[in-house]
């Protein structure tokens, strides 16, 4: 089960992101730079959550990582992990 809700949780990312860089007319967010970051993100959300919980709450993952991709799309990105987890407190 915990496979399974891992990948729906990565299908939903990469719709989510194909999504938001045709909604903003911003192709580089489909580019692998930025693709590569989007995945460094998540799995350090993962990371940071199964590290303080051993369980992941695959709904609060994903909206930290929306979160960050709206401030990234804007252009007001570069946030860190730190600062995003703070955020959500």
């Amino acid at each position: 089960m915990v496979l399974i809700k891992n990948l729906e949780l990565r299908a939903k990312i990469h719709k989510t992101l194909a999504e938001t860089a045709v909604d903003t007319k911003n192709q580089k967010l489909l580019e692998a730079e930025f693709v590569a970051r989007s995945n460094n993100m998540l799995h350090a959300l993962l990371e940071e959550e199964l590290g303080r919980k051993r369980t992941v709450d695959y709904g609060k993952i994903f909206e930290d990582w929306r979160r960050w991709l709206e401030e990234e799309a804007k252009g007001e990105g570069r946030r860190s992990l730190r600062e995003i987890l703070q955020s959500r407190e």
